[in-house]
């Protein structure tokens, strides 16, 4: 089965930040619009390299996290967000990155936690030479839901984007990619990518995947992609040939698959990731 996405709208519209509310509460709704109201923003200045990794909490079981983030000219911003919550908490994110002239932003998300998580993350680059790396890992268990959301703006030439988001589905979890790639007029000699991977681990699990282009350039490379597959029988065969049981093979494959996007990662957050169950 595969979700119908709406057709994407910037991030500062209601149709997109609020698309994923279907099946809440008014008030549920409410709250969420009202704290999401409340905007944190942080300015990397100009020749600058910061790292900075947020972990979400939440004293109920509701919530919300959003970050405005501006990478001035030359600057470098390493970002992480991790999501750990309780099993119970509806988890909702929102960022904005806008990178200038030359600067490089790596963002990296991970979901381990929360019943049901949506994501919109708008990446906008403004100026010529801008570089942006999204990736996310998403582990979803049980009943979980995951839902994200990406667009990409290209609005100055000679800039380059890639994404890749990585999902790892057991139980009857469910995750949703919608992922646009937006190319303005005379943004010439733009670079963009995005991939989304699922692993599946239960015949319950269900991965939905939807990425797009809208490119009004023509001097443009920009390409997408999805996969969807399963523990390779040859590859678990083969461990267990080497005497490792079974449970532990299947736990070697899963890291190899997360493993591109938690090397990147500080080494205390990658390790707290190892150490879960998926």
């Amino acid at each position: 089965m595969t979700m119908a996405l709406e057709k994407f709208t910037p991030v500062q519209t209601e149709s997109w930040r609020f698309s994923g509310f279907k099946g809440f509460s008014d008030a549920e709704r409410g709250t969420v619009e009202k704290l999401s109201a409340q905007e944190s923003e942080t300015i990397i200045p100009a020749g600058q390299h910061q790292t900075i990794v947020e972990k979400l909490r939440s004293d109920s079981r509701l919530a919300i996290f959003e970050k405005h983030l501006i990478v001035q000219k030359d600057a470098v911003l390493d970002f992480v967000l991790f999501n750990d919550l309780p099993a119970d908490v509806k988890n909702f994110n929102f960022l904005e990155i806008k990178a200038d002239e030359n600067s490089r932003v790596n963002l990296t998300i991970i979901n381990i936690g929360s019943a049901y998580t949506r994501q919109e993350i708008t990446a906008i680059l403004k100026g010529n030479g801008a570089n942006v790396k999204l990736r996310s890992l998403s582990i979803a268990k049980e009943k979980m839901e995951i839902d994200q959301r990406t667009l990409q703006i290209h609005e100055a030439p000679g800039a380059k984007s890639d994404l890749l988001f990585k999902n790892v589905l057991g139980g009857s979890s469910r995750t949703i990619f919608g992922g646009m790639i937006r190319v303005a007029p005379g943004a010439q000699k733009t670079d963009a990518y995005q991939k989304n991977c699922n692993l599946i681990l239960s015949n319950d699990a269900q991965a939905n995947s939807l990425p797009g282009l809208e490119i009004e350039a023509d001097d443009v490379r920009c390409s997408h992609g999805a996969t969807c597959t399963r523990l390779d029988a040859e590859e678990l065969f083969y461990l267990k040939s080497r005497g490792i049981a079974e449970a532990e093979a299947k736990q070697m494959l899963v890291h190899g698959f997360c493993a591109e996007i938690l090397d990147v990662l500080p080494q205390a957050v990658a390790n707290e990731i190892r150490e879960k169950k998926t």
